[in-house]
């Protein structure tokens, strides 16, 4: 019995540092699945900068809270969006967990025109007008938002066995116990380049994060199928470097910004290909502010 214990928490060790409560939700299917911790996001430094330049007290936005009940600086606590599509083009899943009020939300969306059904025991309701959106509270703290059918599936899933790709689970534990924001996924992946994309069908799995703070870093790992494939990947991102550097030169106002990308590490280690960039907070600060702010400050 004592190994059968050991044995079973080592199966769902890389889970345990997900949220298994919103974890539960997730499709089998799901090829791509990202998280971010909204109190920590908020309350952080860039966070509390993007509050000040949205406006708090718009009107808009005191409307939504005071028909809603729902003020998402304060109400929500985390994320998780999950699809079975890397490129995201098929239909995807976002599961949060905060403080809603659900009778109130639920009766603003049917006042507007929506409709409400029952689902094994779970109110759906579908938003008006939403492009067949639709929206759920499974629990108290908890909503679903996407389209009916993928609501429905994620309410079915809440009863069954945790199955995701094991590859998937175990990059989504590594990444959501680091960062304050995370991405993971499995599969070719699409890599802009310009005005064109090109295809990575040698990718076999992306992950990576960014962590707020007075500095903020971004991490991503691609393992690839081949140390060729590695190499290759490397290539595009020394041209989208290289590219960044030209249009320094091209147009000094924008120099902050190509100035962080130009320096971007990227690593490589067989078939594995780090990438991170940093910057200090506030010159990401400037950059929301604008270029000719950022050429104002310029050195």
């Amino acid at each position: 019995m004592k190994l059968l214990a050991l044995t079973a928490l080592w199966v769902i060790s890389p889970l345990l540092a997900l949220d298994s409560d919103l974890l539960k939700y997730v499709g089998a299917d799901s090829k791509s699945v990202a998280g971010v911790y909204v109190d920590r996001a908020v309350s952080s430094p860039l966070g509390l900068f993007l509050q000040s330049q949205a406006g708090a007290d718009n009107r808009d936005f005191q409307k939504f809270m005071t028909v809603t009940g729902f003020d998402p600086r304060r109400d929500l606590r985390e994320v998780i969006v999950a699809s079975p599509d890397v490129q995201h083009q098929k239909n995807g899943l976002v599961i949060a967990r905060g403080q809603f009020d659900a009778a109130q939300i639920g009766a603003l969306v049917l006042l507007q025109g929506g409709t409400k059904e029952s689902y094994s025991g779970v109110d759906v309701y579908s938003v008006s007008g939403g492009r067949g959106q639709a929206f759920a509270f499974p629990e108290p703290n908890v909503a679903l938002l996407g389209d009916a059918v993928s609501v429905k599936a994620a309410i079915d899933n809440r009863g069954q066995p945790l199955a995701l790709d094991p590859r998937l689970a175990a990059k989504m534990q590594a990444v959501s116990a680091r960062y304050d924001a995370w991405f993971a996924s499995t599969g070719a992946q699409n890599i802009p380049l310009g005005k064109a994309w090109q295809p990575q069908d040698g990718v076999d799995s992306v992950s990576g994060g960014v962590t707020l703070g007075s500095i903020v870093q971004l991490n991503a790992e691609a393992v690839m199928r081949s140390e060729k494939d590695a190499q290759g990947l490397v290539g595009i991102v020394k041209l989208i470097t290289g590219m960044a550097q030209f249009q320094q030169q091209k147009n000094p106002e924008m120099a902050r910004i190509f100035a962080i990308l130009n320096g971007a590490e990227t690593r490589v280690d067989g078939m594995t290909v780090s990438f991170s960039i940093s910057a200090p907070q506030s010159d990401l600060e400037l950059l929301f502010k604008g270029p000719r702010k950022i050429a104002g400050l310029r050195q």
